[in-house]
């Protein structure tokens, strides 16, 4: 486990780190990374793509302090913009990137791994001086049969050894093959009407590709982790997830290899880090957005609740600016307070997200829970499907279910199977209150066909319209790395494409 760097030497090691960081989000910032023409920035950009370029000193509003809406603030940050306001409603900042400490321990509930895949985050991380640890290795439990193995296990008790291995390594080639048509070269969705590569549902593209046998072990990352079924998930998102790297650190994962580096985990959780990158930002929490107007400005209103002298109050304020980035791009949430064009809401009104479940709990006598243990077989909605131990010693534990999109699942459902899920791996009656609840609108996405008949075509051809610009988990995937690739490629687009 990774331990933070203390006094003068440290403190000048971790500058360097920092200024190496900074040196090369700068260098990387000055090139668009697409496909088979890293230098087309150099030389005018890509004519599809809108290059005009906005002034430094145009007023940015950003509505959104989650994952999406920091990075974009940073890379403009970076990228010259000095006049950039981010707006969050929560009190908190992150979005799902949330970290609890309990015992002087952080703990992650929401984004959590970073593999050796993830450059974005790892610069940024760098920057803040954010230190990670290698996760613990990870299992299955049959909950009625109490029996514990590793996920390799689990996944060959259903695929043989040699259709797996062989398999494996087809799928790694297929998917560097296809590197130049997935994020970070590409990142965003725009060209899958136009890649057959990439169409299609991940179960679909499996079977094209011979690869069904595969299908046991990518339910593990993919549906249990709260994506969704093979058959339901776009394959242009699963590829995207699955890059060759984050492959094989799953894989060494699964396999509990000796001495393996990845995945990793912040040590002060990724809500902390996020903190941090925050104070470099302008950031205002706690805000209502009541209206946004855009007729040729942007004008928002807005309540925002601040304390004096330990009293709450709510203050009323109006502000103008010169372009909008819509950093929670779904509905109905921007609803409540956006005005919708219709090309916007036959769009977003296409948006799917799944209900998702985290319930944290002190659990005594479950001490045989791994740093992640997944519920196998595949649970019924509802039932607890993942549940993570970060710490050995720490009884703290986090339980995962997925939520029905009738939405008949409610929290109560929830809190009682988890209770019969403790008392069946602890062996002994479980009735302890949660300590922390949350309901996410998890994973923002289209369906398979929408995503096929150019859901995102038309949508990244609106980036700019009506002064406004969206980002986040349903124009990248829900997944950190993802977010932040897709942040530093909204910039550098659409607002730093020429000084």
């Amino acid at each position: 486990m990774c331990t933070h760097l203390g006094g003068a030497a440290a403190a000048q090691a971790r500058q360097a780190q920092c200024t190496a960081a900074c040196a090369s989000v700068r260098n990387s910032s000055d090139q668009l990374r697409v496909v088979g023409r890293k230098e087309k920035l150099k030389k005018g950009g890509d004519p599809s793509m809108n290059t005009a370029g906005i002034p430094r000193d145009a007023r940015i509003v950003i509505v959104g302090a989650g994952a999406a809406g920091l990075c974009t603030a940073w890379y403009l940050k970076l990228a010259g913009f000095r006049r950039v306001q981010v707006l969050e409603r929560s009190p908190r900042l992150g979005g799902k990137c949330r970290s609890l400490t309990v015992d002087g321990q952080s703990f992650d509930l929401g984004a959590n791994y970073i593999t050796s895949a993830y450059t974005r985050v790892r610069e940024l991380a760098a920057h803040v001086g954010a230190g990670m640890y290698t996760e613990k290795a990870g299992h299955t439990i049959n909950v009625k049969t109490g029996e514990m193995r590793s996920i390799l296990a689990e996944v060959l008790s259903r695929t043989s050894f040699f259709t797996l291995a062989w398999q494996s390594l087809r799928f790694l080639f297929i998917r560097w093959r296809i590197r130049g048509l997935l994020s970070p070269a590409r990142p965003g969705f725009g060209h899958v009407r136009d890649c057959p590569e990439l169409k299609g549902s991940f179960a679909d593209w499996l079977r094209r590709h011979r690869l069904d046998g595969l299908s046991e072990m990518f339910e593990i990352p993919l549906t249990l982790m709260g994506y969704g079924d093979l058959d339901d998930i776009a394959a242009a998102y699963a590829l995207t997830y699955m890059s060759p790297k984050t492959f094989l650190n799953l894989g060494m994962f699964a396999a509990n290899v000796p001495l393996r580096r990845w995945p990793k985990r912040f040590t002060q959780g990724y809500g902390r880090m996020f903190e941090r990158l925050a104070a470099e930002v302008d950031v205002l929490t706690g805000v209502k957005i009541e209206k946004i107007t855009r007729d040729g400005q942007i004008r928002v209103e807005y309540r925002l609740l601040e304390q004096q002298l330990e009293q709450d109050i709510t203050v009323r304020e109006t502000a103008t600016f010169d372009y909008l980035v819509l950093a929670c791009p779904q509905l109905p949430e921007v609803l409540e307070f956006l005005d919708l064009r219709e090309k916007e809401k036959k769009l977003f009104g296409q948006v799917v997200v799944n209900p998702f479940f985290v319930t944290t709990y002190m659990a005594p006598g479950t001490e045989r829970v791994a740093a992640v243990t997944f519920s196998l077989p595949e649970p019924a909605l509802g039932e607890p499907h993942v549940v993570t131990r970060q710490y050995p010693e720490s009884n703290f534990i986090s339980i995962y279910s997925r939520g029905d999109h009738a939405n008949k699942i409610c929290r109560e459902k929830i809190e009682a199977n988890n209770r019969r899920f403790l008392g069946e791996i602890a062996a002994q009656e479980h009735d302890a209150a949660p300590l922390n609840s949350d309901d996410w609108a998890y994973f923002p996405h289209v369906p398979c066909a929408a995503v096929d008949a150019g859901f995102y075509s038309e949508l990244e051809a609106m980036q700019g319209e009506n002064r406004t610009f969206y980002c986040g988990g349903l124009l990248a995937f829900e997944l950190v790395e993802c977010i932040a690739e897709y942040s530093h490629h909204l910039v550098q687009t659409h607002f730093a494409a020429r000084t």
